[in-house]
């Protein structure tokens, strides 16, 4: 018996290719498949005897199920009970046999960019009873899945694009690019107590001029239906302009410097208005309700000049809880913390590269404390500009 480690994924793939192509029959038992590798293309042959899919965390793709329709060859394990975690790879010919067992599932990660190993076993006549004990694991795996139906695949389908969001983020994954590690950045990693001493850790005047300008924004919003009805010298401190009512209206992003804001603010205030409507004062904001934000706030600029700081600013002053506003001040040290490039901190990228980072992190998630620090939980979105903030 022959046995030899395969660490690099493209000469796995090439291995696996050859012996479909050499050996009479093949069976397998995957963790998840995705219907993108190469050697996908080649399972479905006539010498495949038998295969199971495991669809745990939805990590399979729904075309794949939706390729073995009505096909009793290749059963799926469906997402209940234990984990199904093999990958093995059996190809049988008389008394020639070679097996593939280690990490490697039937994705195009596993053959392009993961880290995998994997054992080579190749045996005669000698060894038979390796092969049978394999085979016969197979077998039962195979007994104790499902047939894909058009109908089962349709129900997969479904979920897996509600839950496809999640997995992006626990791969790492925000927007279109894969996220630095977790644990180096404070911004993703910070509990709770930790953060509320950050906060603490800055200026009497810096801590209590945040905290007020929150509060002040909060009651204005809590009292009035609109941002239109809010006073205007209130709806200047909103904006980040500066307000004789207000004396904290600078912090979280002094927008004395946007010229096209004060046009908008004197005669477009009632598309700001319509566009503060679809952030709610209270629960979860939604992405659809960010859009619509973004669809009405840019009726507000008919010429342009809307950066992301002025995006920002609002949704932060609005749901301090939700949002951070990013400027010129802190956008650097955002940018090293998440190991994001500052060119891709836009407003487009807003909720996918900021939002949804804080959202997974253990201070966002952290409960009420219901004590004196609540004020601080209340705004604790806006307030990470306490740790990203160069004058």
């Amino acid at each position: 018996m022959k046995i030899e480690l395969i660490s690099e994924p493209k000469r796995l793939e090439k291995e696996l290719k050859s012996c479909m192509e050499k050996f009479s029959s093949f069976s397998f038992a995957v963790a998840w498949a995705t219907h993108n590798p190469d050697l996908y293309k080649s399972i479905g042959n006539e010498k495949l005897s038998q295969g199971v899919i495991g669809t745990h965390f939805f990590q399979t793709t729904p075309k794949v199920l939706e390729d073995y329709i009505d096909d009793d060859r290749v059963r799926f394990a469906l997402d209940s009970g234990p984990i199904f975690h093999p990958k093995t790879y059996l190809f049988k010919s008389d008394n020639h046999w070679v097996a593939f067992i280690g990490s490697a599932n039937l994705t195009w990660s596993a053959f392009n960019r993961n880290t995998e190993i994997t054992t080579r076993i190749e045996g005669g006549k000698k060894y038979q009873s390796v092969s049978d004990d394999l085979e016969r694991r197979i077998s039962q795996w195979h007994a104790n899945a499902l047939v894909s139906t058009a109908e089962r695949a349709k129900r997969y389908r479904d979920v897996w694009k509600v839950r496809r969001s999640s997995l992006k983020r626990l791969l790492g994954k925000y927007g279109k690019a894969h996220s630095a590690a977790l644990l180096e950045s404070r911004i993703m990693s910070q509990n709770w107590e930790d953060f509320v001493s950050e906060v603490k850790k800055r200026s009497k005047e810096e801590r209590h001029g945040r905290l007020s300008l929150l509060k002040t924004a909060r009651e204005a919003f809590e009292l009035n239906a609109e941002f239109l009805d809010i006073p205007e010298d209130i709806r200047r401190a909103v904006a980040g302009q500066k307000s004789a009512t207000e004396p904290n209206w600078a912090w979280f992003g002094n927008m004395q410097g946007a010229r096209k804001l004060w046009p908008a603010m004197k005669h477009h205030v009632s598309e700001i208005s319509l566009a503060l409507s679809h952030i709610p004062l209270e629960g979860d904001v939604t992405k659809s309700q960010f859009l619509r934000y973004l669809d009405n706030f840019k009726l507000a600029f008919p010429d342009g000049g809307y950066g992301l700081a002025t995006v920002t600013r609002f949704l932060a002053l609005k749901r301090p809880d939700q949002f951070v506003c990013i400027d010129t001040a802190n956008k650097k040290r955002m940018s090293s913390d998440l190991r994001i490039p500052a060119s891709h901190i836009t407003w487009p990228n807003y909720w996918d590269l900021i939002v949804e980072r804080l959202r997974d992190s253990p201070w966002w998630n952290a409960p009420d404390p219901q004590n004196e620090d609540s004020e601080i939980w209340k705004g604790r979105a806006a307030l990470l500009d306490c740790f990203l903030y160069q004058r």
